[in-house]
């Protein structure tokens, strides 16, 4: 019970800052996100339905297609309301439930530098995986330099088939399928 307590309240605490660092948030991390992505971009369907987890302020919606159907998820509803995302499909909430959706929607999902700062990122993992399609693509990146790192890697490495894999200065990025 208590390791339930601790993650929630580590959750709120990350709501909290992403929350409150808004306003400030293109300045800080906009540019990095937008490095991260330009490794990709070519990879991304052209047609589909994408799930960006862990949109922050919408820097993917520039690198998709209009032709695919975006979904924005990300835990700080003040980074939702500054998202440019004009779609109806935009989603407050933690990575660890995305029960709102069904199993097999999404034919890509992009998840950059979220998953290290969940306490419970196997589950993490495990409702990202439930919720791409068997053919999906799954684009994550996480900064290198982690604790997490390790375990990351052998559930990324046990889970999926590494399609592509980039370093980047804080990151490490890849391009990911079911095994």
């Amino acid at each position: 019970m208590t390791k339930n307590i601790e993650q929630t309240t580590q959750i709120e605490k990350t709501k909290n800052y992403y929350d409150g660092i808004a306003s400030g948030y293109k300045n800080l991390y906009h540019e990095e996100q937008i490095l991260k992505l330009n490794y990709v971009k070519d990879l991304f369907p052209e047609t589909g339905k994408c799930l960006d987890a862990g949109c922050g302020d919408g820097v993917l919606n520039q690198f998709v297609n209009s032709d695919v159907e975006l979904f924005s998820f990300d835990l700080s509803s003040e980074l939702l309301n500054l998202n440019s995302n004009v779609s109806t499909r935009k989603f407050q909430g933690s990575l660890t439930d995305l029960s709102i959706f069904e199993n097999n929607k999404f034919d890509f999902i992009s998840s950059f530098s979220v998953i290290q700062d969940i306490p419970d990122f196997k589950k993490v993992l495990f409702e990202l995986k439930r919720v791409l399609k068997n053919e999906g693509t799954l684009f994550l990146s996480f900064v290198k330099f982690s604790s997490k790192k390790e375990k990351l890697l052998e559930i990324i490495n046990s889970e999926f088939k590494i399609i592509e894999q980039f370093e980047e200065i804080k990151d490490l990025i890849f391009v990911l399928k079911f095994k």
